[in-house]
């Protein structure tokens, strides 16, 4: 089964593909000033310090989540959307 797509402004296509590419360059930039590394010095293995720990390495894998690879994503979507005015001259 073939489906067909009419697009009727690929101008607004490409500036879509660039808004979100710029959007993504925002986010890196902000990732930048504000990603903090967590991490404790608890010395000991009581109940408080391994949770604290966990607490940190969760924190510290939603951050890298956040500011590393959602801006990644971001950038391969823009990049993704701007193949589509390439891709319909064929």
């Amino acid at each position: 089964m073939s489906e067909v797509i009419k697009v009727y402004d690929l101008p607004a296509i490409e500036r879509y593909a660039k808004a979100i590419q710029e959007f993504s360059k925002n986010v890196e930039s902000a990732s930048e000033e504000t990603e903090r590394q967590f991490n404790t010095k608890t010395g000991n293995n009581s109940d408080e310090a391994v949770a604290l720990t966990a607490f940190f390495e969760r924190l510290n894998s939603l951050q890298n989540q956040v500011f590393h690879t959602f801006p990644k994503y971001i950038s391969h979507f823009s990049g993704s959307i701007s193949h589509l005015d390439r891709k319909s001259g064929s």
